[in-house]
């Protein structure tokens, strides 16, 4: 049990002023935004000790650079920027985003780790971000709980101590601050009764009309407005401008490196001529904004996915205006009053106890069998693998059942993924916040009690015909532009490069991804003089499918019908349970199996074979593979298969949907349960060309023409006709 230091800050008082000296072992610094978290570790420690600093994001990083490059004691390093052992051993102190970590620990001596103070900024994160950055935080997590360092700081303005307890990361003290402020914010929950995703508009439409009616001259107040979209962060920067002339600033990934987004992080502020300020989850913390009052007119947070940590964290992005902040509901919230909160909470942390002791049990399991022997699939029996490719087939078989990825390899070893296992309870914690509004609001003041939180149920308000019927001509006029872009954008993918070198799109799109760094890079690529098109941008994002697309599909025809028909969402899971999913692997051999026999181009499959199909395939798991299914069903671990009478059992609606998902079928009668059947009419998805199923014949001729050019279709390379073509021209 760690010993607890509460503090309270009085006006002009931060953090440095409370720790004279840091301890040996792990420190929590648990303090609001604005009582000097940062100016503590940049200013005080990295003064008095050699300091590595890890940052969730890019944009933390280069704020800190700007703000501290003048003191040459720091190493700023993010992106494609590397950590190399001559750099580490000769600077002072690293700030470096989480993905840097890795490198500090293969490259760095291990004495000169262990005179180092590590400090992990913003450190909710290592439970709530490993759905999608486990790579970076597990070697983070595994050298904290070695204790490879004396001294680790941790440091947040919001924290679940349940969340964090499942990492197995033991607090030695904790410093708890908080500050007498005579300032108390308001959150408003402004439930709808009659809405879709679209009625939040409306009111705040109002406010903004509200706003220029009111409006005497000079600036006038911005609005920030957060979704969980990026598509949906345009379609409002659109309606605003085209509706009333509004000026948007759009932050989210995509946009970080604009000058215009650049500028707005440098000077931690929103530009005066803005009107509103539209953004995702990337501003949920590290970056300021320090406009005041006067420029801020209120904050609005759209929709249910986010936890009350991030909200919080989103909110204290103002450091120096306090507004009203809504959060728009437009499904499910109960407002039944809950009459033990207390418990009503115990009972939840005990669900999510048992689901994570679960899953960490058969985590356990999983990890000692991929250790023992190698799990050869089906499909080729002959093929010894190896064990990260055995920890990819663990994981792509579970992942949807467990909804994490379950193992991971460390230097050789095999480990329980702790962070995807820990950011799926994260997800399920988040989801579960809105039970009722009487528990959000409980463990809202949990974390930050300087708040009123209010519920407003709004019967009156609902998304005019006016306000649909633009939002949905601007997802028609969206998707016309992005088919208009297609053809171009693969005639560059395939010309970019000297094509001559490739010998598939493989090759083609591990090129590209070579220079790609991060989300925002596929810019390096802009040429609005070769993209011709009347929108070169959107050009450019149809090519980052493409690029995408081109690891998994060998062809450029199917690439071209996969984007003409809106299909490229499901060709990675596809792809990736094809190569990786041993149920799928082994359907894959009985679906080929019953083709063959039946000698027909279509085979009817009907309920009980579907049944028979999918559960021969989960058996096969147990008696090839060895793996312990049916514990895993018992423990209710593994979607839409129960134990009956002793057996694994699956409903046939479950199994029918499973081999739909997957594979090349057509659903008769899908809503006609008595009378559904199944034709399967192929084994690929769509019967597109997989390089992991379903592969083209290299030996057939493949031609494709794109802007009046000539290609061959497995390798891009320009045909000899086009010279021809040219000379007769």
């Amino acid at each position: 049990m760690s010993l607890i230091y509460p503090f309270t800050l009085h006006q002009d008082e931060f953090i440095q002023n409370k720790i004279p000296s840091l301890p040996l072992g792990n420190t929590l610094i648990l303090a609001g935004t604005g009582m000097g978290k940062t100016t503590y570790t940049m200013e005080v420690l990295s003064q008095q000790h050699r300091c590595a600093i890890f940052v969730p994001t890019v944009a933390k990083v280069q704020e800190l650079q700007v703000q501290y490059n003048h003191l040459d004691r720091f190493l700023f390093c993010y992106a494609d920027q590397g950590l190399d052992k001559a750099e580490i051993n000769k600077s002072h102190s690293i700030v470096g985003t989480y993905d840097k970590f890795s490198q500090l620990i293969t490259s760095g001596k291990s004495s000169c780790l262990q005179d180092m103070i590590l400090i992990v900024d913003e450190c909710h994160k290592l439970y709530s971000a490993g759905s999608f950055r486990d790579g970076a935080l597990n070697p983070l997590i595994n050298t904290v709980i070695k204790r490879v360092f004396k001294k680790v700081v941790f440091l947040t303005a919001s924290f679940t101590p349940f969340l964090n307890e499942q990492l197995h990361i033991c607090f030695d003290q904790q410093y708890h601050f908080s500050k007498l402020t005579s300032v108390n914010r308001q959150l408003t929950i402004r439930h709808y009764t009659q809405a879709d995703k679209y009625t939040a508009i409306e009111f705040i439409k109002h406010r903004y009309l509200q706003l220029r009616q009111t409006h005497t001259g000079g600036p006038s107040k911005k609005i920030i407005i957060r979704t969980d979209s990026k598509n949906y962060c345009e379609e409002l920067a659109i309606y605003f401008e085209q509706k009333f002339g509004a000026k948007s600033l759009i932050v989210h990934s995509d946009k970080k490196s604009h000058n215009t987004v650049q500028e707005f992080l440098k000077q931690q502020a929103i530009p005066l001529h803005y009107d509103f300020l539209i953004t995702t989850s990337m501003l949920d913390e590290a970056i300021n904004i320090n406009n005041t009052a006067n420029e801020i007119d209120s904050m609005h947070i759209i929709g249910k996915r986010i936890h009350v940590e991030e909200l919080i964290q989103f909110m204290g992005r103002l450091r120096l205006a306090s507004v009203p902040c809504f959060q728009h509901i437009y499904t499910e919230f109960s407002v039944q009053s809950v009459n033990d909160i207390a418990n009503y909470h115990m009972q939840h942390l005990k669900r999510m106890q048992q689901r994570a002791d679960k899953v960490q049990a058969a985590a356990e399991a999983l990890k000692y069998l991929v250790d023992d022997y190698a799990l050869e699939a089906e499909t080729d029996s002959d093929k010894k693998l190896s064990c990260s490719e055995r920890i990819r087939k663990v994981n792509q078989t579970f992942t949807d059942s467990f909804g994490c990825d379950l193992l991971w390899l460390n230097r050789g070893q095999v480990e329980v993924n702790q962070a995807s296992l820990v950011s799926m309870l994260y997800q399920f914690d988040t989801s579960y916040l809105y039970s009722s509004f009487d528990y959000f609001k409980y463990r809202f003041l949990e974390i930050d009690s300087n708040f009123q939180v209010i519920y407003d149920q709004d019967d009156q308000t609902y998304s005019t015909k006016e306000l649909i019927a633009f939002f949905r001509y601007q997802g028609e006029e969206k998707k016309e532009d992005y088919q208009a872009c297609i053809e171009p954008a693969l005639r560059y993918y395939v010309t970019y490069f000297d094509n001559k070198a490739f010998t598939s799109l493989k090759e083609i799109s591990q090129r590209f991804l070579e220079s790609m760094n991060d989300n925002d890079q596929i810019y390096k690529f802009y040429n609005p003089n070769y993209l011709k098109s009347q929108n070169s941008l959107l050009c450019l994002k149809v090519l980052e499918d493409i690029i995408y697309l081109g690891l998994y599909v060998d062809n450029l025809q199917d690439i071209e019908r996969i984007l003409k028909e809106g299909l490229k969402n499901n060709i990675r899971e596809m792809a990736q349970a094809y190569n990786d999913n041993l149920i799928v692997q082994h359907i894959i051999k009985d679906l080929e199996q019953l083709l063959h026999k039946s000698n027909l181009a279509v085979c009817r499959i009907s309920q009980v074979d579907s049944v028979k199909i999918v559960l021969r395939a989960v058996n096969k798991l147990q008696s090839k593979n060895r793996l312990p299914i049916q514990k895993m069903v018992k423990d209710r671990l593994i979607k839409g298969l129960k134990i009956e009478n002793g057996s694994i059992s699956i409903e046939p609606s479950k199994a029918m949907n499973f081999l739909v998902k997957y594979f090349d079928v057509k659903d008769v009668n899908r809503n006609k349960p008595t009378s559904r059947y199944l034709e399967l009419q192929g084994i690929s998805y769509k019967k597109l060309h997989f390089y992991t199923l379903n592969p083209s014949n290299s030996a057939l001729a493949h031609k494709i023409i794109l802007c009046g050019y000539a290609h061959h279709a497995l390798t891009g390379a320009e045909l000899e006709e086009n010279s021809i073509m040219q000379e007769v021209a």
